[in-house]
């Protein structure tokens, strides 16, 4: 694929792009920030193209996902030019807007290219503070490909770290690990997969594993130049390697030859030029070649005080970012305190209410035990409220019934209040009828004029009264489940004998039985 095709490609993407987001729904997707990995991948063929996308996303201010995009593009793009101070400002500026998105894919690739860079220069305290800040954000990345890319990345900053430290067996490791995520970019991302057969071979290379680095090395220059890549960034890294790994051999024209494939990249990184060009100037002085060598030995020089000017600035930049990085974290840790500590104190205060309305309620509620147990004590019964307030003459069917009948049925039903038949669950009108020798009619009107409630309430505050004595006089009962004191009670369900309960008490079973608990317990 040639330059002028990829750059109509990219722009047809961009403007794909920018009609969704204008026109769509406006929501921001994993899938919005496409663009990003598109030029990560082709940064290393067309950084100019990458710079304008890049620059565009950055004037356009979309989201904080986007400008972090946009600024991590410009930090590769900056140090593809050798303007690592630019470009290091780009990267913590990505960093920073990265922190807010959902998807923490940008966020835990800046903080790797951050620690990689203190690490670099000796600053390790500084690299593992942002590499661990990295592992925990890393776990946040859903799985595809931006996981598989942000896996590589950490795992070959790791193994980087660790060949540092000379365990090579412990790097060594790492790299493996590296192999199964590159496989899933291959396809997709070409010039991301070369680049991290590079990082491989680098890393086999520091731990004297030669024939390792160069079958890595090897490998992704061939796929480089199947997928028409041979003129890159990554190329150029790739030939130097194998040229340096020829110079080990010793073998001084592959080697030489190599460099110059090499120096001929369209596009060459600062650093990746410098070992080209030292490594010209080793191959022609072996070789005695005075002229040659004298003309790359120089541009060596030049090209490595450039770096050195470069990196000497980058330091002082690099820490005064550090510094603003470290306060704004340390704002934000208070920010995030000072936002607990309201929450934790609204809670206090929440719960605080809650307690005092608790407390307020069941002083209600004990007030109205302490009514119940007055009652019990001046042998009155406990009646159902509303039932209590209904007159005689609004309960009355006016029914006539004979005096001396109403008389009996009135002496039968006081001997039936001071039984405990009530208690009995099939009990019904017909059944009360038959039992005091009456009918269903004379029974309910008796009821309703002398009792001053209908049949039901009537028989359930018999119940209702019998249990209460019980647990008053007897406090084994308090000791019982309400299921059975439902059922010694006479009802035929736990609920059904809650309901009613409340309905005549005023509070439920298990509070009355927790009220005489505590009243038998304070009287003792």
């Amino acid at each position: 694929m040639n330059k002028h095709t990829e750059m109509k490609r990219l722009y047809f993407s961009l403007i794909c792009f920018v009609f969704i987001f204008k026109f769509g729904n406006g929501q921001t997707t994993i899938e919005d920030l496409s663009f990003f990995n598109k030029n990560l991948n082709t940064i290393v063929q067309n950084p100019e193209q990458t710079n304008k996308v890049a620059t565009y996303f950055l004037k356009s201010d979309i989201s904080e996902s986007h400008t972090g995009a946009a600024h991590y593009l410009l930090f590769e793009y900056e140090k593809l030019q050798g303007n690592n101070i630019s470009g290091i400002e780009h990267l913590f500026n990505a960093k920073s807007n990265a922190a807010k998105a959902p998807d923490q894919y940008l966020y835990v690739l800046a903080l790797i290219s951050i620690a990689e860079i203190c690490h670099h220069y000796g600053m390790e305290t500084m690299a593992t503070n942002y590499l661990d800040e990295a592992a925990s954000k890393f776990i946040i990345i859903p799985e595809g490909i931006n996981r598989d890319i942000a896996a590589i990345r950490f795992i070959h900053a790791q193994a980087k770290f660790k060949s540092s430290e000379s365990i090579a067996p412990e790097a060594l490791a790492h790299i493996e690990k590296s192999q199964v995520h590159l496989v899933e970019i291959k396809n997709e991302f070409p010039a991301l997969y070369a680049n991290g057969l590079n990082k491989i071979a680098e890393l086999y290379l520091e731990n004297n594993e030669v024939a390792l680095a160069k079958n890595q090395f090897t490998a992704a220059f061939q796929f480089l130049k199947e997928n028409k890549l041979q003129s890159t960034s990554v190329a150029a890294a790739t030939l130097s390697g194998l040229a340096a790994i020829e110079l080990r051999q010793p073998d001084y024209q592959s080697a030489g030859q190599l460099y110059n494939n090499a120096l001929a990249s369209d596009v060459i990184a600062p650093q990746v030029k410098l070992k080209i060009l030292e490594g010209l100037a080793a191959t022609y002085k072996v070789q005695d070649s005075l002229e040659a060598y004298n003309t790359y030995y120089t541009q060596s020089s030049q090209q490595s005080s450039a770096i050195l000017k470069d990196e000497r600035n980058l330091r002082n930049t690099l820490l005064s970012l550090i510094e603003e990085d470290q306060n704004q974290i340390t704002i934000a840790n208070r920010e995030k305190y000072y936002i607990i500590g309201g929450l934790i104190l609204a809670a206090l205060l929440v719960l605080l209410t809650i307690y005092y309305f608790y407390n307020k309620q069941l002083d209600k509620e004990y007030l109205k035990f302490e009514k119940i147990i007055q009652q019990i004590e001046k042998k009155e019964k406990i009646e159902a409220p509303l039932q209590a307030e209904k007159s005689e003459a609004q309960a009355s069917k006016g029914l006539v019934i004979p005096i001396a009948t109403e008389q009996s049925i009135l002496e039968r039903l006081d001997d039936f209040e001071k039984g405990n038949d009530f208690t009995n669950q099939n009990m019904t009108l017909p059944f009360l009828a038959k039992k005091l020798k009456t009918n269903t009619k004379y029974i309910s009107e008796i009821i309703h004029t002398h009792k001053n409630k209908n049949f039901n309430t009537y028989i359930n505050e018999l119940r209702i009264n019998y249990i209460i004595h019980l647990m008053k006089e007897d406090p084994k009962y308090l000791n019982y489940k309400v299921s059975y004191l439902a059922e010694v009670s006479g009802f035929s369900s736990h609920s059904s004998f809650t309901v009613v309960f409340k309905s005549i008490a005023g509070i439920t079973p298990k509070q009355f039985v927790s009220f005489l608990k505590k009243s038998n317990k304070e009287a003792s």
